[in-house]
């Protein structure tokens, strides 16, 4: 061995084994504490695009609804339901007047579209600063959301704004508790919570994710283009199916609701959604999201509805779920992949999306390179603990024997 068998002074043995322990500390601890600081923060200068499906999807085209006396259910078509979302991450200010923060935040520009068959149903655009070392809003008005509907002649945007909740991303190391999510058809702030763990995909059960769900019941799409900007009256003008009762209700809901067949009866859509996200936790990268959406008629007086079309507050069987919605926990894996869409005579859309596979195998790609860079990180800090303990000993070994050298009544 070099470091024992060099002549020389006990000096030069104790700096040498000094220096060769500090170039194993800088490599085994500070190396990767660095790297993992590093990781930390939200990536810039990428683009990711995902692709959510629902082959069965059930859509009721607008121009039908407007010109058939037909309840609204009875014109819904199959169709293969798309969201094509692609976001881009540039650098940018958490502060727009604060100079010093270029660069501590990651524009999060967001573009989908929704397509039933390849026709357009609604374009959103949706442009947020995030803190990259936490990937949650920043603090200050840089978010801006559009929608666009050509069927209702719906093109609003809003003004920069303040949000709060996660939309595309997670932190990294996840954890087991409930997030702050927003939901751009709502405009608002719902909760994600923890469900438990499940595997990534079925094709690979090696890396766990974390669930997160919710269950948001019907919410008044009016409200969505008010917070947009739009003026209320002329939303609900713009979203209003009018209409004799008969044409949206059974026997059973009109007495329900005191209604004569003949009535005359204003009803406006509303959006109702089961969500489920899988999180790799180490790297905070979401690998799949599915969803159960309802969009439904109603009449502001009429209870909510969730997507399954189950009552808002109600709790039939005794289970207890439903009054804990939203956000009430619900069996991990417990939506998507069902044959059937809830449509009944108010539905105009019944989806079950999930994110295609191409998506999710990109998606578990990046997660793993975090997940493969993280363990052999771990092994070389690993191997560098190890070094360190064998030059220390080879060390004292060598300032050991070049005491005795150095003294021969000690030999």
């Amino acid at each position: 061995m070099g470091l024992v068998g060099q002549p020389g002074t006990r000096r030069r043995a104790a700096l040498a084994t000094l220096a060769a322990v500090l170039v194993l500390l800088l490599v085994g601890d500070v190396a990767p504490r660095v790297v993992l600081y590093l990781m930390y923060d939200l990536e810039v200068g990428v683009s990711r695009s995902v692709r959510s499906v629902d082959p069965d999807a059930r859509v009721v085209d607008a121009e039908e609804l407007a010109d058939s006396a037909e309840a609204p259910g009875e014109l819904a078509r199959t169709v293969e339901l798309a969201v094509d979302r692609t976001v881009d991450y540039t650098a940018a200010r958490t502060d727009p007047d604060d100079a010093e923060t270029e660069g501590d935040g990651a524009l999060a520009d967001a573009r989908s579209e929704v397509t039933a068959d390849g026709e357009l149903l609604a374009r959103v655009h949706d442009r947020a600063v995030l803190e990259r070392d936490s990937t949650f809003p920043s603090a200050y008005p840089t978010s801006r959301v559009g929608v666009e509907i050509p069927a209702a002649g719906v093109d609003q945007e809003t003004g920069d704004f303040v949000r709060e909740g996660l939309t595309h991303d997670f932190p990294v190391e996840a954890e087991k508790r409930s997030y702050q999510y927003f939901d751009p058809w709502l405009m608002e702030t719902t909760y994600l919570d923890y469900r438990g763990k499940a595997p990534a995909d079925p094709a690979e059960e090696s890396m766990l994710t974390h669930v997160y769900g919710q269950r948001v019941a019907g919410h008044r799409l009016t409200d969505t283009l008010a917070a947009l900007g739009e003026d209320r009256a002329e939303a609900a003008g713009q979203l209003a199916v009018r209409g004799p009762a008969r044409r949206f209700y059974d026997a059973g809901q009109l007495g329900e609701r005191g209604l004569a067949p003949d009535a005359e009866v204003t009803l406006e859509p509303y959006y109702a959604v089961d969500r489920e996200v899988k999180v790799e936790p180490q790297s905070g990268r979401i690998v799949d999201v599915a969803e159960r959406v309802r969009v439904y008629l109603a009449a502001a007086e009429d209870p909510a509805e969730y997507a399954d079309a189950t009552v808002a507050g109600a709790d039939p069987e005794g289970s207890g779920e439903a009054v804990r919605a939203p956000g009430g926990p619900r069996a991990v894996e417990q939506i998507g992949g069902s044959a059937t869409r809830t449509v009944d005579a108010r539905t105009l859309l019944a989806a079950e999306t999930h994110w295609d596979d191409d998506s999710r195998a990109a998606a578990r790609d990046e997660a793993r390179r975090t997940i493969d860079t993280r363990r052999a990180l771990a092994a070389l800090a690993w191997v560098c603990r190890v070094l360190t303990l064998v030059v220390v000993g080879l060390g004292v070994a060598a300032f050991i024997r070049r005491g005795r050298a150095a003294d021969p009544a000690r030999r």
